[in-house]
């Protein structure tokens, strides 16, 4: 993966990931195919779970970082090092993969 993310990269849910939102934080499970995959549950705060909500492969990582700032009223450095961080561990466990346009 590039020291960046690219600021026009769309990600969407994968199919590989079920989501229920509990109490403002969402829980993501993966949904496993073989009885070699980890099983395991991921726990989103709430300022993930809005930003997991918002990733429906619409919007790109430029528009997530500005909503962030809008949102939560953060400097676009800070949005835009929350969802980077966010982006590479959602997708170092298959949560969420890149939209086509």
């Amino acid at each position: 993966m590039p020291d960046r993310i690219n600021p026009k990269n769309r990600f969407r849910h994968s199919e590989e990931i079920a989501s229920r939102k509990i109490v403002g934080e969402v829980l993501l499970v993966p949904i496993r195919t073989s009885s070699k995959q980890k099983l395991g549950v991921y726990t989103l705060n709430e300022t993930a779970s809005w930003i997991w909500e918002m990733m429906d492969g619409t919007r790109s990582f430029g528009q997530l970082v500005k909503a962030m700032t809008e949102r939560f009223e953060v400097d676009s450095e800070q949005a835009h090092r929350d969802v980077e961080v966010l982006c590479r561990d959602l997708l170092s466990f298959g949560a969420i993969v890149e939209a086509s346009l």
